[in-house]
């Protein structure tokens, strides 16, 4: 099983509310795409404002958390650059990057695949 992972962070000129309005219209984008390219699970999970986390962070000497995580399972990768190469798919990865682009800091994010253990 292969998993692709979306560790998001908020564009600095967003409120937390308005990050998560965002969030909410990029979900459907999402799932919609990730139905297109046959995947077997999505879950979206989203950051706490909780004490716990500014203290993890503080303990640790870490960087705050993200404030969204997005994972995606496919069954099989060997065909994926094939089929993400399709014109309908491509323009379906546009979309996905204009609306990312409108709510993400993206050079503090992180998008990368896994294999399961």
């Amino acid at each position: 099983m292969i998993k692709f992972v979306q560790c998001m962070r908020r564009h600095p000129d967003l409120t937390p509310a308005e990050f998560r309005r965002h969030w909410e219209e990029y979900k459907p984008l999402w799932l919609e795409f990730a139905e297109r390219v046959d995947a077997v699970r999505v879950s979206f999970s989203i950051t706490l404002a909780v004490e716990a986390n500014d203290r993890l962070a503080l303990n640790r000497g870490t960087e705050e958390p993200f404030d969204g995580l997005v994972e995606t399972w496919v069954r099989d990768a060997h065909d994926l650059d094939e089929r993400l190469a399709t014109p309908d798919l491509e323009a379906a990865q546009r979309d996905l990057f204009t609306k990312q682009h409108a709510f993400l800091d993206l050079g503090r994010c992180c998008f990368f695949f896994t294999a399961d253990d």
